[in-house]
């Protein structure tokens, strides 16, 4: 049974016919329970909460008829917990292995089944973003200019892999079939974590200016320019690490040599520098050439830039001395039962107090950013045709094509050489800088991709019949979410909070049903658009519907 509840409320104000202000809360909570039969933990399955907030204001201010400022403040915060019914820990079953508080069981028996009854976590996303436009109508000019800011905050609380995991399979050196391993006891690998512990926080700041210009009735130019940096991720108890061999650490002392932390000369507080120097030009035409309005030319140019996604900040988080893992093969002397066996077993540790004299556990699986590492760059260009055939017949022929470069990948520094008789058991033994270091990889600016596309496509534009159009000035997320929850197929247009003054009302969100004259047969609330109402109006006109909806 999953329970799921949305609220909505907005105010609008108008302060004289120059200056609205609207403000809008929109809350959506949902949960799942979590599932686990008496006797069969097969049956387990994750519980969930979550609830996402969103909290917006919309201030539009016409200061002369050529000149307009919009200043939009949003809060988007997102917030889940996975949480289960908890099995007995594993010393229930015999097994020493350390189990927090809330208990997981893990198993994976390749090719016959897996029990996972979960990880227990929190997610906590916060994100404020202000975004100022000033748009000027100077003669043939639209001219727009703008600052753009975010601040982003991420927190996660999770024992991912605190109670240790067992994975079974066919090619561990034992039966041969996992099965009779799983009976036996004899594991093909073990892993266990401190658990997943971040507190993110994230920069976002980007300026632009823009013009339109209307050089004649047949050509229009568009020309614009974004200055973008990037600021690199940082977190509040430095939870990441960078590798730069040689380098000897302050922040932690017994860390192998080459891995230095956030406080140490070598290691930035987000592992590397801010890219300041992120301009990205945008240049595009339209172009008629015959002035009969039934061919077009358009074409654009611009340079664009990434940002990762703040699950790459998993991974730093994710290596000792704050998250550490260790990971290795079962063997003739280990098993279920007691899987450190000739081994030190560094659990349970703390991961919210590391002493600067912390022990690291080798060989150290390491993480790191390069030190002249950048975000990465699209350059993205096309040329289109259009040229309408007959009355309602569109012929379009384009190419598109792009470029991109700094382009963030994964580099094996420590990559294991082959010798006659290896094995995957002996990986790291034959690793270059074994003892001390296991797997270190490196995130660089070496990757780079190319895109070409030839587009040819001839569209009939329908002669008779209805349209059913969306016109909202909503989140994208939130667009998103309803297209996807009702399937719906008709055109939404998402714009500004005036732009349904164009359509002849004051309310967003609203439906639109247009008749085949092009002229509005209906409009208002999205949820007052009826089957009855379509049938109505198709009815009236005698035609069809062209776009179906449901609401």
């Amino acid at each position: 049974e999953n329970d799921d509840h949305q609220y909505l409320t907005r105010v609008d104000h108008n302060f004289g016919n120059n200056h609205r202000v609207y403000g809008r809360l929109w809350v959506s909570r949902a949960s799942t329970p979590p599932v686990l039969e008496d006797g069969n933990i097969l049956t387990s399955a994750f519980g969930r909460t979550w609830q996402n907030t969103v909290v917006s204001l919309n201030d539009t201010y016409i200061l002369t008829p050529s000149l307009l400022n919009t200043l939009v403040v949003t809060f988007n915060r997102t917030n889940n917990q996975n949480y289960q019914i908890y099995p007995p820990d594993y010393s229930t079953l015999g097994i020493n292995v350390y189990n927090d508080d809330t208990p997981q069981w893990f198993f994976n028996v390749s090719g016959y089944f897996g029990i996972n009854s979960g990880d227990t976590n929190t997610f906590l996303r916060n994100e404020f973003q202000i975004v100022d436009t000033m748009r000027w109508t100077r003669g043939s000019h639209e001219l727009a200019a703008g600052v753009d800011y975010s601040y982003g905050q991420g927190d996660i609380v999770n024992n991912f892999r605190a109670n240790g995991r067992f994975t079974f399979s066919n090619a561990a050196p034992f039966t041969s079939d996992a099965l009779p391993d799983f009976f036996l006891g004899k594991f093909s690998s073990f892993e266990q974590g401190i658990g997943e512990y971040k507190n993110t926080r994230m920069h976002f700041l980007a300026t632009f200016v823009h013009d339109t210009f209307r050089v004649s009735p047949r050509l229009t130019l568009n020309l614009g320019l974004r200055w973008d940096p990037f600021m690199p991720y940082t977190d509040v108890n430095d939870r990441l690490a960078c590798y730069r061999p040689g380098q000897k650490s302050q922040v932690y002392v017994k860390a192998p040599t080459g891995m230095v932390y956030p406080g140490d000369a070598a290691c930035p507080n987000g592992g590397y520098d801010t890219s300041w120097s992120d301009f990205g030009p945008r240049v595009s035409l339209a172009y008629d050439p015959f002035g009969d309005g039934r061919t077009s030319l358009r074409a654009g140019y611009g340079v664009f830039y990434d940002r990762p996604n703040t699950i790459s900040t998993n991974s730093p988080a994710n290596q000792g001395p704050f998250g550490t893992v260790v990971s290795f093969p079962g063997d003739a002397v280990n098993s279920v039962a007691n899987p450190y066996a000739g081994r030190v077993n560094p659990f349970p540790a703390d991961p919210f107090d590391v002493p600067q004299d912390a022990a690291f556990f080798l060989p150290h699986t390491a993480f790191s950013y390069d030190e002249h590492l950048r975000n990465g760059r699209l350059q993205s260009w096309n040329v289109t045709g259009e040229r309408e055939l007959f009355s309602s017949y569109m012929l379009r022929v384009g190419y598109a094509g792009s470029h991109g470069d700094r382009l963030a990948m994964g580099r094996e520094l420590n990559a294991a050489v082959y010798a006659p008789g290896a094995t995957t058991a002996t990986t790291n033994q034959r690793r270059p800088l074994f003892p001390d270091f296991g797997s270190i990889i490196s995130i660089e600016s070496t990757g780079r991709s190319r895109y070409h596309a030839f587009q040819l496509s001839l569209g009939k534009r329908m002669a008779q019949g209805f349209t059913v159009l969306a016109v909202t000035d909503e989140d994208r997320s939130k667009v998103d979410a309803f297209v996807n929850k009702n399937s719906a197929k008709h055109p939404i247009v998402i714009e500004s909070s005036d732009s349904g003054e164009l359509y002849g009302t004051n309310t967003l969100p609203s439906a639109f049903l247009i008749g085949p004259d092009g002229r509005i047969a209906w409009a208002g609330n999205p949820g007052s658009l009826t089957t009855a109402i379509i049938e109505e109006q198709v009815a009236k006109d005698g035609a069809a519907l062209e776009q179906s909806t449901s609401y």
